[in-house]
């Protein structure tokens, strides 16, 4: 019996404590100070592909990162290399940078007839005959444009004075306008006028 005292007054006793601590529990006072921030979350799953952008814009109407240069190379500058049975030239063209070399592009075209042609290009020299003769884009490094020009007969014969035309675009310009066709030089020459 006096166990069952005891049990009953232990009871009690913890029950008025519980009533005494929720009772004093109230949201009316001040707040207290502000935690430390916890460990970032885990990275979300990625978003839903975002609306198109607006036309004539990021570049579009405008190509300052679109340049030309125009060289002219004359026929005793071209370098005969024995062993690979061409002519080269290394043309120096600063705005070969490393955004052009690593992101945008370069073309080079030849002025033959007033009419700007896309390199590589070949050509028949003699009608009537199978000699075609090429000039093509042979290397390209930061500042450097290498063109080479051979002959289907593999002969040492210089071309006479020739014109070219390097376009170098950044990676920026090649993006705003992806739907250009960089051997068309019309298209080509319609960016480079809309300075």
């Amino acid at each position: 019996m006096k166990m069952k005292k005891t049990i009953k007054i232990a009871t009690t006793i913890i029950m008025l404590s519980g009533i005494i601590l929720f009772q004093s529990c109230s949201k009316d006072g001040a707040q207290g100070a502000k935690g430390d921030t916890g460990a970032a979350g885990a990275q979300g799953p990625a978003g839903p592909q975002g609306p198109a952008g607006t036309a004539d814009t990021s570049g579009t109407n405008g190509n300052s990162n679109v340049h030309t240069t125009i060289v002219g190379v004359g026929s005793a500058n071209w370098n005969w290399i024995a062993t690979e049975k061409h002519l080269k030239i290394d043309l120096n063209c600063p705005l070969i940078n490393s955004d052009v070399m690593n992101y945008g592009l370069v073309q080079a075209y030849r002025k033959n007839n007033n009419q700007w042609i896309a390199l590589p290009n070949t050509y028949y020299p003699i009608i009537n005959s199978d000699l075609t003769c090429t000039f093509d884009i042979n290397f390209i490094s930061l500042g450097i444009c290498r063109i080479r020009y051979y002959r289907s007969d593999r002969n040492e014969v210089r071309p006479i004075d020739q014109l070219f035309k390097i376009v170098t675009v950044s990676g920026t310009a090649k993006a705003a306008h992806p739907n250009t066709n960089w051997n068309n030089y019309e298209e080509v020459e319609a960016i480079i006028n809309n300075k």
